[in-house]
């Protein structure tokens, strides 16, 4: 959400994207494809006929073999030895979506098998993320022979070692960094390990977990209803092999809503998605934030309790706690929301190219959604810090593509008591006193990376759109390259010179409605999510003309469809290019 109250640093920059016009021509003329529709082809990399179709009907056929993991098979026999001699299994998760459906996909296929199982989902508050020693002691004394971390667990040595010890087979399947020596487990399944071997690098924590309940007999096309949560929520890129679990994921996901899947159902009950088709939109903002809720406010085992209950009556029960845990998510987050922006505001105006912003007052199981919507406002990277009554901070950072936050956090890693992430994302965790240190020094670490660089926000458009190729089956078109998400961006079109005629509405104080003139004859409807401070820009600019950067989608209310643009920015008409 992007709010002009907090004045932004700067207009933002336009950018129509670049491309070659001879594939373009190409996918034109041997697909029969709209201009538009070929630009945003070729832009997100496919080129050829071929290639298009592909992109278009994804297909199971295409997924690899889970034996292309190296230590696939030592996984797979373990685990089927202990099953069959009931042997204690535990699986170890993580208390996001992914880890959630991640851990309940292969608790389903080990009692499918027959296997003696249970799980434990991590406190984001005492255990913190990642399997440590007194998991494994933990797991040692309640009789365990057989202990699986999901999406987690890689660099996780202490706890390989009191493994080792304690004479427990441990088996690791992680998406996140892995370091530089093969960790001592039984078998290490993740595609970011340099020996792994798996030709696919972005799979989820789900997605790992997922190959291996296929190595142990499902098939492909069984369990990617949990798959595809953690897929679309982990924000992992959707293509190759994720775009083949989005696509039949949501499938499966809404045939199981429509059984009445007990977990499933509830969920999508309290997510007020009941009879309505499920997207990866729904899984981003509705779905999963209620998932995410429980182990962001409290106990993240209520995800996976919900997502294996058995009765009806049980699901709806933990589906109604985990809404009024995201409802109390939501109103902490817009108070820490108010004080973050106006902390950014004066750090900004002191000139800093990154930003450290801390409060005792602040929820440490939402800093990270927060810390996102700073660095959506000001372009910067920005680690927001919740300091306990120890004086112990909590904090998550978001980046900008052009900083390295992980290799940033480890050069001045000795001010932390620990940290751990990725380019774009990261968690730590740094004494109160040390907050001053730490942010100068991130703030000099940024100034170097960032200065001279151009960090107004950027409105991206894949290709011009004519209002008057509008139609239903443009719009059908653009939409055979869903689930869109990252690393298949949904497609944007730049529309100049669009007329408002007649009433400009604000819905709920928040949201932007209208409707721009069309050389087909009817006007086309505008929305405009969050974008209510445009209004007086909408007024003035009407004889003008507006550029819209827009989605297009076909909008059904009361059983009329219609098309709408969905807007992402407006700007008055500009007679420069883009």
């Amino acid at each position: 959400m992007h709010h002009r109250d907090h004045t932004d640093p700067s207009p933002a920059r336009w950018v129509l994207q670049d491309v070659d016009p001879l594939p373009v021509a190409h996918l034109v003329k041997n697909l029969d494809l709209p201009l538009p529709v070929a630009r945003v082809l070729v832009v997100r990399g496919y080129t050829t006929a071929e290639q298009v179709r592909e992109y278009w009907n994804p297909s199971l056929s295409t997924l690899h073999p889970p034996e292309a993991f190296r230590d696939m098979g030592l996984a797979v026999d373990r685990i089927r030895k202990a099953a069959a001699g009931q042997e204690r299994i535990r699986v170890y998760g993580d208390y996001d979506v992914d880890g959630i459906s991640a851990t309940t996909l292969l608790v389903k296929q080990l009692r499918r098998m027959g296997a003696l199982v249970d799980y434990r989902i991590p406190s984001r508050f005492t255990d913190g993320y990642g399997i440590g020693v007194p998991a494994v002691q933990q797991a040692a004394e309640d009789g365990v022979r057989v202990l699986v971390a999901v999406d987690n667990g890689s660099v996780a040595y202490k706890a390989h070692a009191a493994a080792r010890e304690a004479g427990i087979d441990m088996i690791v399947c992680d998406h996140h960094e892995a370091g530089d020596h093969r960790p001592d487990v039984l078998a290490h399944l993740n595609p970011k390990a340099a020996d792994a071997a798996y030709p696919f690098p972005d799979l989820c924590g789900a997605g790992i977990a997922w190959k291996l309940a296929q190595g142990l007999g499902a098939t492909p096309d069984e369990l990617t209803q949990y798959t595809v949560l953690g897929t679309i929520a982990d924000m992992v890129p959707l293509r190759g092999e994720n775009r083949v679990i989005a696509r039949y994921g949501l499938d499966r996901l809404n045939e199981a809503v429509d059984r009445g899947d007990p977990g499933l159902a509830a969920l999508a009950g309290v997510s007020g998605l009941h009879g309505r088709r499920i997207g990866g939109g729904q899984i981003g903002f509705q779905l999963g934030p209620r998932l995410n809720a429980a182990g962001r406010m409290d106990d993240a085992s209520a995800g996976v309790e919900l997502l294996l209950a058995r009765e009806i009556e049980d699901a709806r029960s933990i589906a109604a706690g985990l809404d009024a845990s995201n409802m109390e998510r939501r109103e902490i987050q817009e108070q820490m929301y108010s004080t973050a922006m106006a902390q950014a505001e004066a750090e900004v105006g002191n000139g800093a190219y990154g930003l450290v912003l801390a409060d005792r007052n602040w929820h440490s199981g939402v800093v990270g959604i927060v810390a996102s919507k700073v660095v959506e406002t000001f372009s910067r990277p920005a680690i927001l810090i919740a300091v306990d009554d120890k004086g112990i901070g909590k904090g998550s950072g978001r980046s900008v593509p052009l900083f390295d936050l992980h290799s940033g956090l480890a050069g001045i890693g000795h001010l932390l008591d620990r940290f751990g992430g990725h380019i774009m994302a990261a968690g730590l965790t740094v004494r109160e006193e040390r907050i001053p240190e730490f942010r100068r020094l991130f703030q000099e670490l940024c100034r170097e990376a960032l200065e001279g660089a151009d960090l107004r926000p950027v409105v991206t458009c894949d290709a011009e759109l004519d209002l008057a190729d509008l139609n239903e089956s443009f719009v059908e078109m653009v939409e055979r390259g869903a689930p869109f998400g990252l690393g298949n961006a949904t497609p944007q079109f730049l529309v100049r010179g669009a007329r408002p005629v007649g009433e400009i509405r604000i819905l709920k104080d928040r949201h932007l409605k209208f409707q721009i003139a069309s050389p087909q004859g009817r006007p086309v409807d505008c929305i405009g999510f969050g974008m209510a401070e445009e209004a007086g820009l909408l007024r003035r600019s009407a004889s003008s003309g507006l550029d819209l950067a827009a989605r297009v989608e076909i909008n059904i209310w009361q059983n009329r469809r219609s098309l709408q643009l969905q807007l992402k920015a407006v700007r008055p008409a500009a007679a420069e290019a883009p």
